[in-house]
């Protein structure tokens, strides 16, 4: 689930009444059945929590770091030492093992952090704005990762400001304003570069759209006097492809762009009504 909104809309401190470090001004709040206001130790078990700041000592190593946060977790020795084998290699973190915190870059920092988030193989996963301080491949990485852990069938609850980063895994979007849940909607199960595209075009273009009907990477598709504009699932390199095959079909087509992905379409239309 993607938890977005603008700033001050309340996104951290939800994420906190969740992990029972805030009390919530009513109401109760359960994790897999526990209350986590009356019993937060017993659903730390169940949670992986990346706060907006990651809590990370400076004068641990990395493997101390993820040592620490597992044995929070009463882990066995030899699962907390499988776990910190796989993770450092799909972070690229084995060479930094024996490195201080203190000396890491912002992004490997964040790394760090949302290592040890998944150190005890939680359930569910709190993430508030994962992708801070990232560059492009550890971004990848960390998009491939919580991908897989969603096919494995862990909830995700992300809080983020970068609606592309989060297109691609995730399902349901909660809109917050001002502290309160304005939008809970589920913005379906396809995200690998949902997009909206406009194909600009200045004559009789039907056979363009029963191409673009027929295709299986293609959704919805609307058209007006000069253009089409359909919903596509595909990546750059489908992206290409379908447009070589519609490009001989009409000799006035002049352009295609990019209107916005689907996430962020949800989003605007539910901030501005």
């Amino acid at each position: 689930m993607a938890v977005v909104g603008p700033n001050g809309a309340g996104k951290s401190t939800l994420f906190k009444c969740l992990v029972g470090l805030l009390k919530p001004l009513s109401g109760t709040i359960e994790i897999m059945g526990v209350d986590v206001v009356e019993h937060p130790r017993h659903a730390y078990n169940k949670l992986g929590y990346l706060p907006e700041r990651a809590g990370i000592y400076d004068s641990l190593t990395v493997e101390q770091s993820l040592w620490y946060a597992g044995s929070i977790h009463s882990i066995r020795e030899e699962e907390l030492r499988t776990s910190i084998d796989k993770l450092s290699l799909t972070f690229k973190m084995r060479d930094r093992l024996q490195q201080k915190t203190e000396t890491l870059s912002k992004g490997l920092r964040q790394t760090v952090g949302i290592m040890q988030a998944f150190i005890h193989d939680p359930k569910i996963a709190l993430l508030d704005e994962p992708a801070s301080g990232l560059d492009p491949e550890a971004r990848d990485r960390l998009s491939r990762f919580l991908i897989e852990k969603k096919n494995d069938g862990v909830t995700i609850l992300i809080s983020s400001h970068i609606l592309s980063e989060i297109e691609s895994y995730s399902t349901q979007l909660l809109i917050l304003k001002d502290g309160v849940a304005i939008e809970d909607k589920n913005v379906g199960t396809e995200h690998i570069s949902n997009q909206t595209l406009r194909l600009s075009i200045s004559s009789p273009f039907q056979n363009v759209v029963e191409l673009l009907q027929a295709h299986p990477k293609v959704g919805e598709v609307a058209q007006s006097n000069d253009s089409i504009d359909f919903e596509f699932r595909g990546n750059e390199t489908d992206k290409a492809d379908l447009f070589q095959k519609v490009i001989p079909l009409n000799k006035t087509i002049s352009g295609l762009e990019t209107i916005q992905s689907k996430l962020k379409k949800a989003y605007f239309d539910s901030i501005q009504e």
